[in-house]
């Protein structure tokens, strides 16, 4: 993947594959801790370590095949869609996390993630990039950004805070393709039926959407006390922008145990809302 985004001109984390405490140390000494070491062929954040210090490489399984690369601190955005047959994308659209999955599993807390209604020009100039550098075609993606607090220069000397994370050409997890049909009124499921049905993937009537909303998923942890119950949940002014809530499969319990998904075009409105499930 790195390979693919540096040829797109994007920023990408330096790292290597390992197989030895000695390249470990090596890579160490040119980049500096922390580092993130994660299997070469992994699940989510299935062991994955933060290496703050030597010692920390004490985690890691080196038969099994390991990556090292720097730790890049920065909140985590994405470019998510819809590629046609010509490798347009007929839906795009963009999500901000509270958490990283890797601070997700090591903390076991809850998390949130929200709909953005306009997308920064730098993220889809970035998403528009990669889509071209993997010759996306018919199907669905999730890519995955860093947003770090300072912009770093790009070769082409243009300067970007997006650091590529991971590309998945897939829809994105959980119940994302539901918040993209809240947060627009459309139906995405359907949509992609008919591009497929095509003879050539493309759509003989354009989508069309206007991202009115904003959607939230919030999620609840079982083994956390939380101050407010059902009830509390039912009378609070927020409650009638609950548009679905239920008990995530034991499978996706990463994102936690229950959830609540809300809508509004007002993100403060939501994201109040979110800090009182939390309370």
């Amino acid at each position: 993947m790195k390979e693919k985004f540096q040829e797109a001109g994007l920023r990408v984390a330096r790292g290597i594959k390992i197989s030895s405490l000695q390249e470990a140390l090596q890579f160490a000494s040119e980049v500096g801790y922390p580092l993130v070491a994660k299997p070469d062929v992994g699940v989510g954040a299935q062991a994955t370590f933060k290496i703050e210090k030597e010692q920390d490489f004490d985690q890691v399984d080196f038969d099994q095949g390991y990556f090292l690369e720097e730790f890049v601190s920065g909140t985590i955005v994405t470019f998510d869609g819809l590629v046609d047959g010509s490798g347009d994308p007929i839906f795009f659209a963009s999500h901000q996390y509270s958490l990283g999955i890797m601070e997700l599993a090591t903390r076991d807390t809850h998390i949130c993630y929200y709909s953005h209604r306009e997308i920064p020009a730098d993220l889809e100039k970035a998403g528009r990039k990669i889509i071209e550098a993997f010759q996306l075609r018919e199907r669905f993606f999730h890519f995955e950004f860093f947003r770090t607090p300072e912009a770093k220069m790009l070769p082409n000397g243009e300067k970007s805070s997006l650091v590529c994370l991971e590309v998945n050409m897939r829809p994105p997890g959980g119940y994302t393709m539901d918040m993209f049909n809240y947060a627009n009124d459309i139906d995405l499921y359907t949509t992609w039926a008919k591009m497929i049905t095509t003879n050539d993937g493309i759509l003989t009537e354009p989508l069309v959407y206007t991202r009115p909303y904003h959607v939230c998923y919030t999620s609840r942890k079982r083994h956390i006390k939380y101050k407010h119950g059902p009830d509390d949940i039912s009378a609070h002014k927020s409650a009638s922008k609950i548009v679905f809530s239920g008990i995530m499969h034991p499978g996706l319990s990463l994102m936690g145990d229950s959830f609540y998904m809300t809508r509004s075009e007002s993100l403060s409105d939501l994201l109040a809302f979110t800090q009182f499930l939390w309370e």
